[in-house]
């Protein structure tokens, strides 16, 4: 899953640190140089019997200046604690950068329950951050993943407005004009 554009790319990836592993995020600046790594918070990444001595989560937030101005990273459950809301928006960040996998435990791409339930959950929590969000949800294999995430990108403002989306379970690229956004 990514975010692109000439001016910098940014993608969420497992991250290997020797024996650790890591939920992350990274931005990737136009000269190929790494603008801004985000280990994600939150543990729901794992299974709670994971061994914490490879399984582990990030501490920090932070926030890069780039072209299209302050952004940031916050990852899947990060952006439901608001304890981590709140230290994200007190960077005072122009622009969120937001992978995450979510899936209906049923394994349907049901747009009608995304847009009825579950988008105005991500809407507010959009706004308490204080700051546009792109939004994009993996796209999981249903042939091996028992809850496989039914994919989605959004574009969405600082009052929650989704102004732009791909629907569900559609793979693709989403252009979105930023100034609008922002």
């Amino acid at each position: 899953m990514g975010f692109g554009d000439m001016t910098g790319h940014g993608l969420g990836l497992f991250e290997r640190d020797d024996d650790c592993l890591y939920d992350s995020a990274v931005l990737i600046a136009p000269d190929g140089s790494v603008a801004l790594r985000y280990r994600r918070n939150q543990p729901q990444w794992h299974d709670t019997a994971a061994d914490p001595a490879i399984y582990r989560q990030g501490t920090s937030i932070e926030i890069a200046s780039t072209p299209f101005g302050r952004v940031g990273f916050l990852i899947c459950g990060d952006l439901f604690d608001d304890a981590l809301v709140a230290r994200f928006r007190a960077l005072r960040p122009e622009l969120l950068l937001f992978p995450f996998a979510r899936c209906f435990p049923d394994g349907s791409a049901d747009q009608a329950r995304w847009d009825a339930e579950e988008m105005p959950e991500y809407a507010r929590q959009i706004v308490s951050v204080g700051a546009p969000a792109l939004m994009t949800n993996y796209i999981g294999d249903p042939d091996i993943e028992e809850c496989p995430s039914f994919g989605g990108v959004f574009a969405v403002s600082a009052d929650g407005e989704a102004l732009a989306s791909l629907p569900l379970g559609v793979e693709g690229a989403l252009l979105v004009d930023l100034d609008r956004l922002v």
